[in-house]
């Protein structure tokens, strides 16, 4: 058998089995809002964001699965994650709030946004 066939195929079933796995479940990516922090001396400090959901349809919810940093500017600096909310949070029902640690150096800079996974569920 020709070897590029074969791993084509692989390919080929591998995408088509991912794509049935998640076609059941129906996941909405929320970004929240901009973060910078630029004191010319430095700093750290935690950001609590209170997250909020996407808008359903009136008989779904949408619950807390995963958040994810994405920086719009990193210089000398970080942010970490330090507490998420509970696993199946639900916006509608209670407070989801996440706590980021972030430091950056004198010459540094941050601005960061997170990325927040929800899983659609019958209210």
């Amino acid at each position: 058998m020709n070897m590029k066939w074969v791993v084509t195929t692989i390919l080929s079933l591998s995408v088509l089995l991912a794509t049935i796995a998640s076609a059941g479940a129906e996941v909405l990516v929320s970004n929240t809002k901009i973060y910078k922090h630029s004191k010319s001396s430095g700093g750290d400090g935690v950001d609590s964001i209170k997250l909020k959901a996407p808008r359903t349809a009136k008989n779904s919810c949408a619950v807390f699965v995963k958040a994810q940093i994405k920086y719009t500017k990193r210089h000398y600096g970080k942010v970490e994650i330090v507490q998420l909310p509970k696993t199946q949070c639900n916006p509608k029902k209670e407070q989801c709030e996440l706590d980021v640690s972030w430091e950056h150096s004198p010459a540094g800079r941050l601005s960061y946004k997170i990325n927040v996974t929800w899983a659609l569920k019958p209210c």
